[in-house]
């Protein structure tokens, strides 16, 4: 009979010690997969740390098969703020991306509705997602 054990959440700095480790495994190919499965958006070409103005994206791409629907994503170990919100939106507006992706550890019930908000009043060619990101052993 075989053993069945319980899942035990991991603090992401357990596997990636710095945020720029998660922003490498995220351009990763197994990475990309994540993406793709939970968000159903498959990214090409991604490239870290582009830097348009005077800050750096942690990801910029496209969508497969479409380079000019720009993506940017921004991440975050802990709990979103409003640093990274505003980082989000400066980089979605300096690449001029059509998607904006934001992973966090643990979503605010507020920091969900701001993106809820924006979805529900900018064009409908513009989406934004918020999304946990959660690691277990």
């Amino acid at each position: 009979m075989q053993k069945i054990g319980r899942r035990v959440p991991v603090n992401l700095r357990e596997i990636w010690p710095r945020e720029s480790d998660f922003s490498d495994w995220l351009v990763s190919e197994h990475g990309l997969e994540l993406i793709a499965n939970d968000l159903e958006l498959e990214i090409e070409e991604p490239r870290r740390e582009q830097g348009l103005g005077d800050f750096p994206c942690d990801i910029a791409g496209h969508l497969l098969g479409e380079s000019s629907h720009k993506v940017v994503i921004e991440n975050q170990f802990g709990r979103t703020n409003h640093d990274h919100l505003g980082k989000l939106l400066t980089h979605a507006a300096m690449h001029s991306a059509m998607t904006g992706i934001w992973l966090a550890e643990k979503v605010s019930d507020d920091h969900r509705k701001v993106i809820d908000w924006l979805n529900d009043n900018t064009p409908k060619t513009v989406s934004l997602y918020l999304a946990e990101i959660k690691a277990y052993r």
